[in-house]
């Protein structure tokens, strides 16, 4: 088992869309270390969530930040870059979910009070 499969096992997050591209440590100004897991969450929508047309446009990204928890003493955070799509018939956006925020539950379940951006 991987480095990035095992801290992801150990917080859970198990969505199969999400993939990590590196995991990097990050000083901050007021001595804290952090260790910072970059990861991509994009897959192929296939209809519009608000009309229900099926002519979707990849419209950017967005970049999200999550606090994962301590481990060893040191603390793990997720950057989240997930793709955004645009419906060409309504024109509202939607973007790429976790597969239990698809399942009406919050990003990570257990997590949801630990998302904050920068």
């Amino acid at each position: 088992m991987s480095l990035t499969n095992s801290i992801l096992s150990l917080f859970e997050i198990t969505d199969p869309n999400l993939t990590v591209t590196e995991i990097t440590k990050e000083h901050y100004p007021n001595g804290q270390h952090v260790h910072v897991v970059h990861a991509i969450l994009s897959y192929q929508l296939l209809k519009c969530p608000h009309c229900g047309h099926k002519s979707l446009i990849k419209n950017g990204t967005h970049i999200g930040h999550l606090r994962l928890g301590t481990l060893s003493g040191g603390r793990y955070e997720m950057q989240l870059k997930r793709q955004r799509y645009q419906c060409k018939r309504c024109l509202k956006t939607c973007g790429a979910q976790t597969c239990q925020r698809r399942c009406e539950n919050v990003v990570f379940c257990r997590l949801k009070n630990a998302v904050f951006y920068r």
